[in-house]
């Protein structure tokens, strides 16, 4: 299937690979996408997404999302690279004063951790 990543078989091959995988790992591409969305947005570490949100092990996952990385990276360079910053050089100011708009609206926020309690 396309929508497979299979790390022992990319590591042999080389292609968008992982050289030091010493496992076998199978991720699905939504399984994948949706991993790295809730780590980048949540900002957590692989122990709480695996024991709070998706399962499995923690070490499973610290092969695929650097590999998810590098794969957007390629894929999307044109967009994301310095193509793209030269595409939207003229924009830079528009984009500073928009982010700088969102900061002053009022917020809250709610840590999603659980309290730690010192004993």
């Amino acid at each position: 299937s396309r929508d497979v990543w299979n790390f022992w078989h990319s590591s042999r091959c080389g292609s968008y690979g992982i050289a030091e995988c010493a496992a076998h790992y199978v991720f699905g591409g939504e399984e994948l996408f949706l991993f790295a969305l809730a780590k980048i947005a949540l900002g957590q570490p692989n122990v709480y997404l695996c024991d709070h949100v998706f399962g499995g092990e923690p070490d499973r996952w610290s092969y695929g999302y650097p590999w998810f990385l590098r794969f957007m990276n390629d894929r999307f360079d044109r967009v994301l690279g310095m193509d793209g910053i030269h595409r939207f050089r003229d924009h830079f100011q528009d984009f500073a004063d928009s982010i700088e708009n969102a900061m002053k609206v009022a917020s809250s926020y709610t840590d999603p951790r659980p309290a730690r309690h010192n004993s």
